[in-house]
């Protein structure tokens, strides 16, 4: 499946590939890295950033990450209850 600019993910992380965590897809390969002037995304890779920037380890902690640690793409939001339902 690809992975567009927007989509929100389950990817392994990648400082510890026990843990799963889901982020925001906010850059991908060969688009600017945002707040990094003249940096762009990689060949292959992604830049992720958590919904909660004040308290989200994510690529402004890590760096970019492989697409190839993305394991789905997030179709449907079950909490919190007011908000259940598709994603667009």
């Amino acid at each position: 499946f690809g992975v567009r600019k927007g989509d929100i993910v389950v990817l392994r992380s990648p400082v510890d590939h026990r843990v799963d965590v889901c982020k925001r897809v906010v850059a991908v390969e060969g688009e600017p890295v945002p707040g990094r002037s003249g940096q762009f995304v990689g060949k292959g890779m992604l830049w992720v950033e958590g919904d909660n920037k004040h308290n989200s380890t994510d690529s402004r902690s890590y760096g970019q990450v492989p697409q190839a640690l993305v394991l789905g793409r997030v179709k449907y939001r079950v909490y919190p209850w007011r908000h259940v339902g598709a994603l667009e």
